[in-house]
């Protein structure tokens, strides 16, 4: 932890590590959730391959604490590995690969670039990757380009037998309504790194991204400490298998907006609030 914390005091760590980073990092049932697939995945690996050699892809690596999970996991079961990370932003990559370097895993590299402008293979090889693990998500599963990201990995990074990490994730949505949902529902004036959102999305206000909120949906009108009122119980809307969704889904798509107008919310207003779980072993 002394360490990490001397990397995060660099020039380098300040100029791109943001508050949400911190909060990721933070994140333990997170964390843990990528820690079991990992798990599974090295001792699956050291079952049906077993002398060979790990090849991973971290998918939009960040801090690369996926890819020194993974790294990690298959030391633990004797298991060689080579796995690359790929993070757009240098001071981010570079941070990484001083975290791993810190935690003396060589077998992580992470490279500077866009996942969608490498191959054939890795880089530095024609290798493709067994195992791919990635976190390209923002409060819905699909909202930081994981289909196109993920079909070009299929076509130039990826095995045809690659194990996705995580492969699935189920929605859910609930109605609600109350006080903290009526404050927060105002258009953003800027996200970190993003430049006048808020006059970007102010024909569409109520607009919100995401909350932390105490309570979690249950049956009636449930009350929870946040004083957030639960209308409903959580549906299941769907589940994404990822691997098939990057083929079968429109990876983007332009919507034109008519009449948009802002809009307040009032007293009695309802919201469908909506979350999606990955799922893990």
């Amino acid at each position: 932890k002394q360490e990490i914390s001397e990397l995060l005091k660099l020039p380098s760590a300040a100029a791109r590590f943001r508050s949400y980073h911190v909060s990721m990092l933070n994140d333990w049932p997170r964390t843990r959730c990528y820690e079991a697939l990992a798990r599974d995945a090295a001792q699956s690996w050291a079952k049906d391959a077993g002398k060979d050699t790990l090849v991973a892809l971290d998918l939009g690596s960040g801090t690369g604490l996926l890819a020194m999970l993974l790294a990690k996991n298959a030391q633990a079961v004797g298991v060689s590995a080579h796995i690359v990370g790929v993070e757009a932003e240098a001071e981010l990559a570079g941070l990484g690969q001083r975290i791993a370097a810190s935690n003396n895993l060589d077998v992580v590299k992470i490279h500077k670039a866009l996942s969608t402008e490498l191959g054939p293979g890795l880089p530095g090889s024609e290798v493709r990757a067994g195992v791919c693990i990635h976190e390209v998500f923002g409060s819905d599963p699909l909202s930081e380009r994981l289909l196109p990201s993920l079909r070009h990995a299929k076509r130039e990074l990826l095995a045809k037998n690659c194990k996705l990490l995580p492969s699935t994730a189920t929605v859910f949505c609930a109605l609600c309504q109350g006080p903290p949902l009526r404050h927060a529902f105002t258009a953003p004036a800027a996200i970190e790194g993003v430049r006048c959102l808020g006059e970007i999305f102010a024909a569409l206000g109520p607009l919100v991204e995401a909350m932390d909120l105490c309570s979690s949906p249950g049956a009636g009108a449930a009350v929870g400490e946040d004083g957030l009122i639960w209308l409903s119980v959580a549906w299941q809307v769907c589940e994404l298998y990822f691997w098939d969704l990057a083929d079968e889904v429109p990876a983007e798509r332009t919507v034109v907006l008519h009449n948009c107008c802002g809009a307040s919310a009032d007293e009695g207003a309802l919201f469908l609030a909506s979350w999606f779980r990955i799922d893990s072993p």
